[in-house]
């Protein structure tokens, strides 16, 4: 009769546990506690009665039939001694007095860019960085080179152009050698819609999709011109943006950086992101939208005059400071040089006709406009009073997983481009935009196969159409072709050591074929432990389209620009060895690189002020890149490194001298501290020597050959209130380093004679061709470049020269780069809905 009640009553608890299961409350507390008490019961009966024990069974095998995560977990132990204990714990983490055990673990980083396709990062044929959503949100940033700054490899601070922008240069190579990417499509133009005058092109990193709408960022360095093609002959940043549309919500985030020198202006930003389904699990919309506003700066900088004036004085000249005497000025290039509106607005539909499909059609629209009223970008002659940059890019992209006999993945993308410069006067006529444009058609599709005996095959066929209008070039428009197909196999020879050899064949239809070969290895020696990687490969960087063209192309004062049909692209053969460990406690790694040039890209010396663009010169860069991270531990986080450049033009008139612009040592530090939902961290950067690479002789006897080194110094807190808001301030340049150290080397002038003029130089200064202005940002009208093509110019124009017209401005230039701002304050508040 006993057993029979007892049976009765085990029936009732059953009951309420299907219940129970039926109605999803089983993760309440109260629920755990009915459940434990059944268990109880459930093992003191099981002690004494076999066919309760049976009944237990079936009791367990039903909880198994309803797939319900914790009723199935205790069901199948029902009749397991440790029941009881295990469901203590689950208590006990639910209490925030006692938190769980820590448990050590590694997640696998996985990475698309390497091969196209999903592998692991350790895996990776390459050198290759993963900055994650979490990571950008707690490192403040105005645009991607700084969101990639303490990167080891990358110099975003070779110098800052007329819009504010920075360069993104890795491993000492020009800023044209990375080739930027959104979701692994290309996004700029094959002209050069920015044009070849120097302080333009840094416009292109102010283009980027707004932090919320970032999964992680990849960063390849090294040459990869087998996936790629050309541009890609220093390495690739490729943006991956979110893809999931499951749920509806929306992110957005309010951005403001103050300088505590109010005449350097501010930031303001907002970024915007909103994903809902349309067809649940079928058809989901996602909006997109990064918005800066950048008020106009007022910086003024005072130096000394350390020369006396000239004594051949022209008449008509202004009155000249005397030595001795102060000189109050405005310089370009500064961190925030005019006022600016930048705005990236995009949709995304993304369709999913089934499991092993998916397929999204993308639009961008983005914009930056300058203010340039005063001349504060360019002289008014050739901008207009507003110099504007738009961007449209329209993807149509298809992903499918083809499950046959082999395993067989594709990714098929049509991609139109359009980029427009509307800012830009041809200055042969008074107001006659030059009407700048680029259209780019791309239709790529990629394979990838794996294979018998331990083989992963990527193949894929590529075509490119480039299409640019310029009024100021000879003739207007001009287009080209490109067809590429290229193959990468990776074999797994053995447990843990794998081949990747690789091949990209292109054919353009102005400078004809041009191949990419590629081989590497990885070697997992020690799991997670000792990893060895290493390879060569090569790359190379095609002639933007209007450089091909037999005619004009640009100008820049007097001097005018010509494109050669005869160029062919800049090539180079790198090399590298990698010693990496990434595990659940730290993380090391070390690489050794060398890349050597030739064929490269450049202006020839000028005859009467016209330069043609040539093929010249050999150079190599060669460096050490070293990190070092600890994972976190005790709330406690650790990571530096260290990048060493070494490099050496071979040829030219600076044979034997570095690479201009190259740093020789660069370190990076962060130290951090995570409590409960407060993140505080303390960021160091460090800039070696950078060499200056000018070839005038007055302005390196006066400043020296390399830029002056500095130490910056960062603070920041991030604070999440609750899941839906979180709190960043961070403190830039908190040691106030000034970057405005001029000293004066010479006077601007113009050199009158029967070979003709130039319009600046004198002692050692700039001409046009030289880029506008005198070294390290200039003063007094004179701006950017280096000096090493103006001292050509100068030279040339004083040859037969009789008279000198000296027009009152000293040229001085800066002991560092640029100008940025100092000490200033980060803020931002991030909501989720």
């Amino acid at each position: 009769m006993l057993c029979r009640i007892l049976v009765f009553l085990l029936f009732i608890n059953i009951a309420i546990s299907k219940d129970s299961i039926e109605s999803n409350n089983i993760e309440t507390k109260q629920n755990i506690e009915s459940i434990t008490l059944a268990s109880n019961d459930i093992i003191q009966i099981n002690t004494t009665d076999k066919q309760i024990e049976l009944i237990n069974q079936d009791l367990a095998q039903n909880n198994i039939e309803s797939k319900k995560d914790l009723n199935q977990d205790l069901a199948q132990n029902n009749i397991k001694s440790n029941t009881i204990e295990s469901l203590e714990n689950e208590e006990l983490a639910l209490n925030d007095n006692f938190p769980p055990p820590r448990e050590s673990y590694t997640i696998d980083k996985v990475v698309t860019s390497v091969k196209g396709t999903e592998q692991l990062l350790k895996d990776a044929p390459a050198s290759i960085t993963i900055i994650t959503s979490d990571e950008l949100e707690n490192k403040p940033h105005r645009d991607l080179a700084e969101a990639l700054a303490d990167i080891p490899g990358i110099d975003t601070a070779t110098h800052i152009g007329k819009t504010g922008g920075f360069n993104i240069s890795i491993r000492g190579m020009p800023a044209s050698y990375t080739l930027i990417l959104i979701d692994g499509k290309r996004v700029s133009s094959g002209g050069d819609v920015n044009t070849a005058n120097i302080g333009y092109s840094e416009a292109n990193t102010s283009f980027m999709p707004p932090l919320n709408a970032i999964e992680r960022i990849e960063v390849i360095r090294g040459p990869m011109g087998t996936l790629y093609g050309s541009d890609a002959i220093g390495g690739v940043v490729n943006i991956i943006t979110k893809k999931s549309f499951d749920k509806a919500g929306v992110n957005l985030s309010f951005d403001t950086i103050q300088n505590e020198n109010r005449n350097f202006g501010a930031n303001y930003m907002l970024n915007f992101y909103a994903v809902t389904p349309l067809i649940k699990d079928k058809l989901g919309l996602q909006i997109r939208g990064r918005y800066m506003f950048r008020p106009e700066s007022r910086v003024n900088y005072t130096y000394e005059i350390t020369q006396n004036p000239p004594t051949d004085l022209n008449a008509n000249t202004t009155r000249f400071p005397n030595k001795g005497e102060f000189v109050t000025q405005s310089p370009r290039f500064t961190g925030s040089p005019t006022r600016a509106f930048i705005h990236d607005t995009a949709f995304r539909l993304l369709f999913n006709p089934s499991e092993n499909h998916n397929l999204y059609f993308d639009v961008q629209y983005a914009g930056q406009i300058y203010d340039n009223s005063k001349g504060q970008i360019d002289f008014p002659q050739s901008t207009a009073s507003e110099y504007k940059i738009t961007r449209n890019n329209y993807v149509l992209n298809h992903r499918g997983d083809m499950q046959n006999s082999v395993s067989w993945n594709m990714d098929n993308t049509i991609l139109f481009n359009i980029n427009e410069n509307d800012g830009r006067l041809t200055g042969t006529q008074p107001n006659r935009p030059r009407e700048i444009k680029a259209k780019d058609l791309i239709v790529d599709s990629k394979h990838f196969f794996d294979l018998p005996f331990s083989n992963s095959l990527s193949v894929g066929i590529y075509y490119w159409y480039a299409w640019m209008q310029d009024f100021i070039a000879t003739p207007h428009s001009f287009s080209q072709h490109t067809i590429s197909l290229f193959a990468e196999n990776e074999w797994e020879a053995f447990d843990g050591f794998k081949i990747t050899l690789g091949m990209r064949e292109d054919w353009n239809s102005r400078f004809g074929f041009h191949s990419s070969p590629k081989a590497y290895i990885v070697y997992e020696a020690l799991p997670d432990y000792l990893i060895l990687k290493g390879g060569v490969s090569m790359g190379y960087k095609a002639p933007f389209l209007n450089e091909l063209i037999d005619g004009r192309f640009g100008a820049d004062g007097p001097a005018e620009f010509f494109g050669n049909p005869d160029l062919k692209p800049e090539s180079s053969l790198s090399s590298e060895i990698s010693v990496i460990s990434d595990n659940e406690y730290f993380e090391l790694g070390a690489t050794y690189f060398y890349s050597l040039f030739w064929d490269k890209i450049d202006f020839s010396l000028p005859v009467n002020n016209d330069v043609k663009r040539i093929n010249v010169g050999r150079s190599y860069i060669q460096g050490v890149e070293t990190y070092f991270g600890i994972k976190p531990f005790w709330g406690l986080n650790f990571d530096i490194n260290y990048t060493f450049l070494d490099s050496m033009q071979l040829t030219g008139l600076m044979r034997g001298k570095p690479l201009n612009d190259t740093i020789h040592h660069r370190l990076n530090a962060r130290l951090g501290y995570t409590f409960k939902d407060l993140n505080v961290y303390v960021r160091g950067e460090l800039f070696g020597e950078r060499f200056r690479g000018t070839s005038s002789l007055a302005e390196r006897a006066a400043l020296g050959e390399y830029y002056k080194p500095y130490f910056l110094l960062h603070l920041g807190a991030t604070y999440r209130i609750n899941s839906r808001f979180k709190l960043n301030f961070a403190v830039y340049n908190l040691l106030d380093v000034n970057f405005a150290r001029y000293t004066q080397y010479g006077w601007e002038s113009s050199a009158v004679g029967s070979s003709g003029s130039s319009s600046s130089g004198g002692s050692g200064g700039s001409s046009s061709s030289g880029g506008s202005g005198s070294s390290g940002g200039g003063l007094g009208g004179s701006s950017g470049g280096s000096g090493s093509a103006g001292s050509a110019g100068g030279s040339s124009g004083s040859a037969g020269a009789n008279t000198r017209n000296y027009t009152g401005n000293a040229l001085a230039g800066n002991a560092y780069p640029f100008i940025i701002e100092g000490r200033r304050y980060y803020a931002s508040i991030n909501m989720e809905f």
